[in-house]
């Protein structure tokens, strides 16, 4: 007997109905003796068939078919309901999750983390601001960190400087509170159009009222834009800590900024790209590589003398030298606390003892390779250093059998002759 599926009224279960018609039970044996024979129906048979039979399936199926559409729309339903529930259970364990018990402090780490430290707050579209949009949460954990806005970088060239980037430096020097700053005016020469004198003059006004609060100033100028700036800044840096200047020292001079930075209790870090008066026993770092390439002999001359006045120097960056000439019109100079070089120059090599070296970077011309590896090995030699080196870092030292290659392996092979050499921690080789 043929059965079709059935839902129960009670619990909506599904049983198997069976067919209560003897004639459905005859359909079902002429079917099976039509499909086996090639007799052809009688009359009574194809009106059966087609009063009876087809009436009957057709009724069937479209009962079926109203049963599934119910229990799709049940499914749909149900479906619907299940994503509701996820997303309460989201919420809820939300509410539960480690991020939300975090103490302040923790995040505050890992936003410092995650922003670059040098990441420019005079920008909208840097992390700090990205990160105080999330929620509220994150907001204020934001705010509550003042180094996070505590980099300002301002291009005096760009001619999108308008009313809203004066907010925005009012905004980010309110953030800032009363910590540190790290400064950088970017001015000079452009071909695209001057931005609003007074947009500028505003903009300098709010950060120089601030000069207290620095930390660090990187300025370079190439066009004499900074004579109002030079006269603001005079006894007005008690915070300096890192002054990287990159101005012609014929602006310097004409502008009488020559000795804006002479009173800075706390200044200890140096870059220049010109000579100005400092309070040079301080300086514990000077890098002087962009005053280079120095081609004059009354240049090369003033860098010797600067690190000369420097008795408390640690680490020493020279600029490129121009010809090799006789390194003998160079005073010597001992400098007793200087643990880091970086020099390209010969001349400088013969003019230095430094008891203390840790780390070198010495990267002479190619064409003078012999003559500076030897230089630099009697600078060990007469500084005593070499035992005590935990860097050294050669570059344009040719790896062919020459004079300089046997000097590099004359001095690695004192240096693996000694005790103590493993305080040579770090040796590159670059060829």
């Amino acid at each position: 007997m043929q059965q079709i599926a059935s839902q129960c009224t009670n619990c909506g279960a599904f049983t198997r109905r069976s067919f209560h018609h003897e004639e459905e039970y005859q359909s079902s044996v002429l079917l099976e003796r039509l499909r086996t024979s090639n007799l052809p129906a009688t009359d009574e048979e194809i009106s059966h068939i087609r009063h009876t039979i087809l009436p009957t399936v057709t009724d069937d199926i479209s009962s079926i078919e109203s049963k599934l559409a119910s229990l799709r729309e049940v499914i749909t339903s149900m479906e619907e309901e299940r994503e509701r529930l996820k997303n309460v259970q989201k919420r809820y364990s939300n509410l539960v999750s480690l991020h939300r018990t975090l103490p302040s402090e923790i995040w505050s780490e890992v936003f410092l983390y995650a922003v670059c430290i040098y990441s420019n707050a005079f920008n909208a579209s840097r992390p700090m601001w990205q990160l105080s949009h999330v929620c509220q949460r994150w907001r204020n954990v934001s705010l509550s960190i003042p180094s996070f806005w505590s980099n300002i970088e301002i291009d005096f060239r760009d001619a999108a400087q308008k009313e809203a980037n004066v907010q925005l430096l009012e905004t980010v020097i309110q953030r800032s509170r009363q910590g540190p700053l790290n400064v950088y005016l970017i001015s000079g020469y452009s071909s695209v159009p001057s931005p609003d004198p007074s947009i500028l003059k505003r903009i300098l006004d709010i950060i120089l009222a601030e000069s207290h609060r620095w930390r660090k100033l990187h300025l370079t100028d190439d066009s004499g834009c900074w004579n109002m700036l030079y006269a603001a800044l005079h006894n007005r840096l008690p915070r300096l800590e890192s002054l990287a200047l990159y101005v012609p020292q014929l602006e310097l001079e004409k502008h009488s900024a020559v000795s804006v930075f002479e009173n800075c209790p706390r200044l200890t870090k140096l870059s220049l790209g010109g000579v100005v008066k400092l309070p040079w026993d301080q300086i514990t770092e000077l890098d002087l590589s962009p005053m280079g390439p120095v081609d004059s002999e009354e240049e090369r001359r003033e860098c010797i003398r600067l690190i000369g006045r420097c008795p408390s120097l640690e680490t020493l960056s020279m600029p490129e030298w121009g010809s090799e000439d006789d390194e003998s019109v160079y005073t010597a100079i001992t400098c007793s606390n200087m643990r880091k070089l970086d020099a390209t120059s010969v001349p400088v090599i013969n003019a230095l003892t430094l008891p203390c070296l840790r780390e070198v970077f010495f990267r002479p011309e190619p064409a003078t390779a012999d003559y500076a590896l030897s230089s630099f090995k009697q600078l060990l030699i007469r500084s005593n250093c070499i035992t005590a080196l935990t860097s050294l870092s050669l570059a344009n030292v040719p790896l062919a059998a020459s004079p300089a290659d046997c000097t590099l392996h004359s001095i690695l092979s004192q240096t693996h002759s000694l005790a103590i050499l493993g305080s040579i921690a770090v040796l590159r080789v670059e060829f």
